[in-house]
């Protein structure tokens, strides 16, 4: 099943197992911003992700499988949306979540049984 999200900087393409992440995005959050700054922005995410993924956290960060060099693409495992519940569970636990995590319920997967943070490119 193919799905696709934009977000302020970046694309992502869900698409059977997978969720594709792109610099670049269709969405109208930042109207004020043009292309290029919202591009460039993408770029530094995904190679913020690429940078902290394996870094250990209380509440694990979902890895990067694949990587293109300069933040063009980075491809993860695709989750499932964690509940209301688990994500109020989560908002209790914050102050131990680094800065890199935007406390949105949408910020975090499960995959596997287990919850993830998958959006950690600030």
């Amino acid at each position: 099943m193919l799905c696709v999200k934009s977000g302020a900087t970046r694309t992502v393409i869900l698409i059977g197992n997978w969720a594709i992440k792109l610099p670049f995005t269709f969405s109208n959050n930042l109207p004020y911003r043009g292309f290029w700054y919202r591009f460039l922005h993408g770029l530094l995410s995904n190679m913020q992700e690429k940078e902290f993924s394996h870094v250990k956290y209380l509440i694990p960060l979902l890895p990067i499988n694949f990587y293109i060099w300069g933040g063009f693409m980075n491809i993860m495992k695709r989750g499932i949306p964690i509940t209301n519940k688990e994500f109020e569970h989560i908002q209790t636990l914050s102050h131990l979540l680094p800065p890199i995590v935007e406390m949105k319920q949408d910020s975090f997967v499960k995959v596997d049984g287990v919850i993830y943070v998958c959006d950690y490119g600030s």
